[in-house]
C-alpha cells in the first residue's frame, strides 16, 4: 500500500454531512507567559528534543527506519511550530525526501471543528468516560444512555460543582 492511497479525516460526523466535532487537547507544549522568569527558564527542557538538528537528524532516522521495515511515516496533524518557519521547512524538506511519509489531505483540516479541551478537571472526566467504554465492551446489555447520563452526573456533582468562579 502506498501513502498515496491512504486518507485520513477528523472524528466522524455524528449524522451524515454534520460536521466534524471533536476535542483539542493534550499533546502541546505551552509555557504560561504569567509564570515567573525563573519557572519559564525551568521550562527550557521543553525544547530539549525539539528545534534542533539533533532532532531533525532524530526525525529522518526513524523515517528511514520505518521505510526499510515498509512502514509508513505518519507526522503529527499539528504542529509544535509554524509550518512555514525555517524549522518547519526543514522538517517539511525530510518529508519530501521519502515515499513512505503519510501527507494529510488539506480537506481534512477543513473539517475538523475541534473544541478546546476544558481546562478543569478533564482528566477525571476521562476517566469516568473510559469507565463507561470498557463496561459497554465487557459487559452484554449495557444501557449506554443511562451510563453515560451517570458518569456526567457524578463528574458534575464531583468536580464542576465545585469550580468557583472569583
Amino acid at each position: 500500500m502506498q501513502p498515496e492511497n491512504v486518507l485520513t479525516f477528523p472524528m466522524p460526523a455524528y449524522e451524515k454531512g454534520g460536521r466534524h466535532i471533536g476535542v483539542l487537547g493534550g499533546d502541546w507544549l505551552v509555557i504560561n507567559p504569567n509564570a515567573t522568569p525563573a519557572e519559564q527558564k525551568a521550562a527550557d527542557y521543553i525544547t530539549f528534543d525539539y528545534f534542533t538538528d539533533d532532532y531533525l537528524e532524530s526525525l529522518e532516522r526513524n523515517i528511514q527506519a520505518r521505510k526499510d521495515e515498509g512502514k509508513f511515516f505518519v507526522p503529527p496533524q499539528f504542529n509544535y511550530f509554524d509550518n512555514n518557519s525555517e524549522y518547519g521547512q526543514k522538517v517539511q524538506a525530510i518529508f519530501e525526501r521519502y515515499d513512505n511519509v503519510y501527507k494529510y489531505d488539506p480537506e481534512s483540516n477543513r473539517l475538523l471543528d475541534g473544541k478546546p479541551e476544558a481546562q478543569y478537571h478533564m482528566q477525571d472526566y476521562y476517566a469516568a468516560m473510559t469507565n463507561v467504554i470498557q463496561k459497554v465492551f465487557s459487559e452484554k446489555g449495557v444501557d449506554l444512555k443511562k451510563e453515560l447520563d451517570a458518569a456526567a452526573a457524578q463528574v458534575q456533582a464531583d468536580y464542576f460543582d465545585k469550580i468557583v468562579m472569583e
